[in-house]
């Protein structure tokens, strides 16, 4: 095989999303543009709730989203490591419960998601009781 020529079949982009009870759904791939979120293919998922994005050339690096119509999204990073496995046990607060399998890099942006969530989620009980200890006058 000459040099920068590739093995007939074989994608530069290949993103498995996988999707507790959602089968034979559409999963948005999505990304960012001027303040605009703008579609860029949709997957279905089979029977098995799991989805294939695949493509021959390298999508750019940024940040994308994965849209469930009428359920959630949640954002990704694309990085040149472009074969990867999305996974989330449900379609309820997506961010908060997504791994990541064979990119380093975004299963590291996901966690952060988690962090973030779990910063939010304490921040409210702690300006819940503030409020509450203000009203009473303590």
């Amino acid at each position: 095989m000459g040099e920068g020529a590739k093995a007939q079949g074989v994608k530069d982009v290949q993103i498995q999303i996988e999707v507790k009870d959602y089968p034979n759904a559409p999963v948005v791939l999505g990304y960012y543009y001027n303040k605009q979120m703008l579609v860029r293919d949709t997957v279905w998922t089979n029977e098995r709730c799991i989805g294939t994005y695949e493509r021959d050339t390298l999508l750019d690096e940024g940040i994308y989203m994965l849209y469930i119509p009428d359920h959630n999204m949640m954002d990704i990073i694309m990085t040149r490591d472009q074969k990867f496995k999305v996974s989330c046990d449900t379609l309820k607060n997506m961010s908060h419960r997504a791994k990541c399998e064979g990119n380093d890099v975004l299963e590291t942006f996901l966690s952060y998601q988690r962090y973030l969530g779990d910063m939010q989620n304490k921040y409210k009980v702690l300006s819940d009781d503030f409020k509450l200890a203000r009203e009473k006058g303590d």
